[in-house]
């Protein structure tokens, strides 16, 4: 008698293991957990770790991206706006007080534009010189009643520390103008008179030691000497009178900063000019008021342009242009009084990408597309929301994902291949799951099929055989790997 058994193929215990180890978690979910609940666990399961849970990084919906705004979010967590309060002193002096400051630190800054730039308030002056309004944000505007022409201004970092104070007369700088750095000590002091520097100014490392120390006369710069962080002289300067130039020479001899003041007194134009060691030009910026304005333009040593952008009133007004040493343009963007509007354009050669976006008054509206060695990105927004068709790749796994959106939500179709084999295919309305959601191998065989309706599970059909063969491949392929 023959007790001799045939012999089991691995492939074959290797499948019968797999159904014994995972039917009876589906029955279980199937019958006890619901069938959402087998949907989502089938669809982690099945697919590598590389490619799960792709679309919530990708596309923004408001599970992973609530909405700060809303009622309930703001019971819970309000907004940190920073507050801003009006008070006066001795009935002519206006206080106005603004805390927190976020920022890391305050620039140093002629004082010109201090309310508007450096705190980002809106003062607005009546013809009398008196401060009419006085908004921050979205702070509701407040108006003063009082009959007082002098303003004290006094910034504090977000954890209390002074960050700058400054005094205002009839709507121009007049007076003492100080910033410190976020450790309390000094950053810089000037003095005003009519908006215009006037007197001796100084400025300071973080450490307190003197960073540069100059004297000004009704705005022109008579004179000025520099620092280094160790207190040795760096760079000095004087002011010729006769040519009305201004010229720094540094240490060792060589031209640095030059400053034409011809028809200061008229039209107030200050020409700057920055220059490397070797004497090339290095920058060219013409001020109006103490405020960039017209064309500047920047270059490399060995004399490539750099950038050219054109201000008005010290902002960004038109295009915006950058270019590397090799003369390939790197930026160009567009701007209206200095928010983005209009097209951007951002490149590098070192690795090939390039981003091209449109703005309109610094919100996203348009095309947006994205390319670099990694992924591939094509969106459409609508007043800084997502509307329209989305369309990510990634290149190294090959995974495609379309999804359309309409004012911020899901809305239209859904679809997911990975190396030109569709796995998922859907659609969404408002956000919820509507209509035949069906989810194939790679091979193409349908593993999952369920039908929505408004984001409630109506019906759903799992082909098992399928799904447990999808997983036996992708298990020997890993073996195989390694």
């Amino acid at each position: 008698m023959d007790t001799h058994r045939p012999k089991t193929s691995k492939r074959k215990l290797l499948m019968m293991f797999l159904i014994g180890m995972f039917l009876p978690e589906v029955i279980w979910m199937t019958l006890i957990r619901g069938k959402e609940s087998t949907f989502i666990k089938l669809a982690q399961k099945r697919l590598p770790k590389q490619y799960q849970d792709f679309s919530p990084f990708i596309f923004p919906c408001k599970r992973t991206h609530p909405n700060p705004t809303n009622k309930n979010e703001r019971k819970t967590k309000p907004l940190n706006n920073p507050t801003t309060n009006v008070r006066v002193l001795n009935k002519q002096l206006y206080q106005l007080i603004t805390c927190p400051y976020l920022r890391k630190n305050l620039p140093y800054h002629d004082g010109y534009r201090f309310v508007r730039e450096i705190t980002r308030h809106k003062l607005s002056w009546t013809q009398k010189g008196n401060v009419k309004t006085i908004t921050y944000g979205k702070v509701p505007t407040q108006r003063s009643t009082h009959t007082g022409d002098r303003l004290f201004v006094e910034v504090r970092f977000d954890n209390g520390t002074l960050a700058a104070k400054a005094f205002y007369q009839k709507g121009t700088c007049h007076g003492l103008f100080q910033t410190r750095h976020r450790n309390g000590q000094m950053s810089s002091q000037r003095h005003f008179k009519n908006n215009l520097p006037h007197g001796p100014s100084q400025k300071w490392y973080k450490h307190g030691v003197l960073k540069q120390e100059s004297l000004y006369q009704h705005g022109i710069l008579i004179k000025r000497k520099r620092f280094t962080p160790k207190g040795k002289a760096k760079s000095q300067g004087s002011y010729n009178k006769e040519q009305a130039t201004y010229t720094e020479i540094s240490a060792s001899g060589a031209l640095l900063e030059r400053y034409s003041y011809k028809g200061f007194q008229k039209t107030k134009q200050i020409i700057y000019e920055a220059f490397y060691p070797n004497g090339q030009l290095k920058r060219f910026t013409p001020y109006v008021n103490g405020q960039a304005q017209g064309y500047a333009s920047q270059w490399y040593p060995s004399g490539a342009l750099r950038q050219v952008v054109h201000y008005h009133k010290g902002q960004y007004h038109g295009a915006l242009r950058t270019w590397d040493t090799q003369n390939r343009l790197t930026f160009e963007g567009h701007y209206l009084l200095g928010i983005p509007h209009g097209r951007s354009f951002w490149s590098s050669a070192k690795d090939k990408s390039y981003t091209i976006q449109h703005y309109a008054l610094n919100k996203r509206h348009g095309s947006y597309t994205s390319d670099n060695p990694e992924y591939h990105s094509h969106r459409h927004y609508r007043h800084d929301k997502p509307d329209g068709s989305w369309i990510y790749l990634d290149k190294k796994t090959q995974t495609r994902i379309e999804q359309h959106y309409k004012e911020s939500q899901k809305h239209g179709e859904y679809k997911m291949s990975i190396k030109n084999n569709l796995i998922e295919k859907g659609a969404f309305i408002q956000d919820q799951c509507h209509g035949t959601f069906s989810k194939w191998s790679n091979k193409g065989k349908l593993l999952l099929r369920s039908t929505y309706k408004r984001g409630r599970l109506v019906q759903e059909k799992i082909y098992p055989y399928h799904w447990l063969r999808s997983l036996l491949r992708q298990f020997t392929q890993k073996n195989q790997s390694d």
